[in-house]
């Protein structure tokens, strides 16, 4: 299951790039990842694959970084 949930991701990630792609000179920022959904009492989760933010003729401003700094300011 685990297999197939990365490989969902990996489609959905290149349809959302193309629709991207076609917008005109906007910053837009992108976050992706996957959903799981846990019986309880756990609940919902949501797993970070990539936070970008982008800005058509420049380069990518990749931000995942942030998803592991969250806990330093607990």
């Amino acid at each position: 299951m685990a297999e197939l949930a990365y490989s969902m991701y990996q489609i959905t990630h290149r349809y959302v790039n193309g629709i991207i792609e076609e917008i005109p000179n906007v910053k837009i920022s992108v976050i992706g990842g996957i959903q799981l959904n846990v019986s309880q009492p756990c609940g919902d989760m949501f797993v970070p694959m990539m936070f970008e933010v982008r800005t058509k003729g420049e380069p990518t401003k990749d931000l995942k970084h942030i998803f592991t700094e969250v806990h330093k300011y607990d």
